[in-house]
């Protein structure tokens, strides 16, 4: 009879385990971190080299339509999507550790002006700062500023001559901030020009980078337009590579204006 009993119990026993499983009363706890989604938030780190190091590019690409190329292998741009919310961008800058003074403002100045002849976008000096630019300070975080200076980076960075860290919503691509460090272990100088002078073919001080020349390139990287590394692109103001006393980054060619027009067309 005890048998019987202790088979009957067993028998209820189960019966409840299923009904409690089927009552969604009995699960697993859920693992670590199962309520966490990903960042919202990405980074995209921009270095540009100075000529004869090895960096990592690729094939950019063309304004024209697929298929139909026009030949001109200056018309180059490289793009992947991210981009500014609305086409009106604040920087601040701060000349600490640079030794330099306002021609180095003004080279920055002139500097985003030649993406804003190009196309549509539209960036705003509202002044000087004292502000380290956040993505360099530290682990690198947010502080909803653009902004730009001169900061130590070649233990972080090595042989980098600046750098641009663009932070990205994932999901809508839109840019949250974005900050450049020109790097403050260098030589730097701003060359002056007479008005008119086109720098194709003019050299600066041979012994610094010239502000206006790198700050003109990085700018582009604002835009989120690419670094080139291919040969022909070598007269591309996106060309990958810098050098002391070079200047010809100063103006844009067909494929950085082509690629600012793609981004930020002109209504």
């Amino acid at each position: 009879m005890a048998s019987m009993w202790r088979r009957v119990l067993l028998c209820l026993t189960g019966v409840l385990i299923l009904v409690l499983a089927a009552g969604g009363l009995v699960a697993a706890a859920p693992p670590d971190g199962a309520t966490k989604g990903p960042p919202t938030m990405g980074k995209i780190v921009s270095i540009h080299y100075p000529r004869g190091f090895e960096a990592k590019g690729g094939v950019p690409g063309t304004p024209d339509k697929p298929g139909k190329p026009s030949g001109d292998e200056k018309a180059w741009y490289k793009y992947g999507g991210i981009h500014w919310a609305v086409p009106d961008v604040q920087y601040a800058v701060n000349l600490d550790n640079s030794g330099g003074d306002g021609t180095y403002l003004a080279g920055i100045d002139a500097a985003f002006q030649q993406w804003e002849d190009a196309s549509a976008i539209t960036f705003a000096y509202p002044g000087t700062t004292t502000a380290v630019p956040s993505s360099f300070v530290g682990d690198g975080t947010m502080n909803e500023a653009n902004e730009v200076g001169w900061v130590s980076i070649s233990d972080t960075f090595p042989n980098a001559i600046a750098v641009t860290m663009t932070w990205y919503d994932r999901v809508s691509l839109e840019i949250g901030e974005v900050d450049l460090a020109f790097n403050a272990d260098l030589p730097w100088a701003q060359a002056t020009l007479d008005a008119g002078v086109n720098p194709d073919g003019v050299r600066g001080d041979p012994t610094s980078y010239d502000v206006q020349n790198i700050a003109t390139h990085e700018a582009g990287h604002w835009l989120m337009l690419g670094d080139l590394y291919n040969r022909p692109t070598t007269a591309q103001t996106m060309y990958g590579y810098g050098s002391k006393g070079e200047l010809q980054k100063r103006c844009l060619e067909s494929g950085d204006i082509a690629g600012a027009l793609a981004i930020y067309p002109e209504s």
